[in-house]
């Protein structure tokens, strides 16, 4: 089971990964930033996609972490702000971005629209863009 917990007398939420009922919960993440959200890869669960952004910049980030080697590679782009939810197999991310002000249209979101693309966590690179919808909700 995956848990986000703030340990006492720190500001921000990490993610630690809690392996057996009543064992000690492992530390997953350590990043100057909160991590808003994690889960397994619901097919194998050999590693789990998080959401955190940077600094407190509000330009959340999807990544994907490899749970052998810690290493994480970003998933979403960089110049949106992003959350995401699975495909129903399980295989893949449905990715839904925004761009932030300083990337939308005109250097502002009055004229923003919402990306959504799927993504296979393990092969990022063969992202497909789904559908570009007007507005930002």
């Amino acid at each position: 089971m995956l848990v986000r917990h703030r340990e006492q007398g720190a500001n921000i939420a990490q993610i630690y990964w809690l392996k057996t009922p009543g064992g000690k919960p492992e530390k997953l993440t350590e990043f100057a930033e909160n991590v808003a959200a994690a889960s397994f890869a619901p097919r194998d669960g050999i590693y789990l996609v998080y959401s955190r952004d940077v600094g407190g910049n509000e330009a959340t980030q999807v990544f994907r972490m490899d749970l052998d080697t810690r290493q994480s590679t970003r998933l979403s782009n960089p110049d949106e702000r992003s959350s995401y939810t699975w495909s129903r197999s399980g295989e893949r991310l449905l990715i839904k971005s925004v761009p932030l002000d300083k990337t939308a249209q005109g250097g502002s979101r009055t004229q923003v629209s919402t990306t959504l693309t799927l993504v296979d966590p393990l092969k990022p690179e063969t992202r497909k863009r789904l559908a570009e919808l007007p507005g930002g909700g």
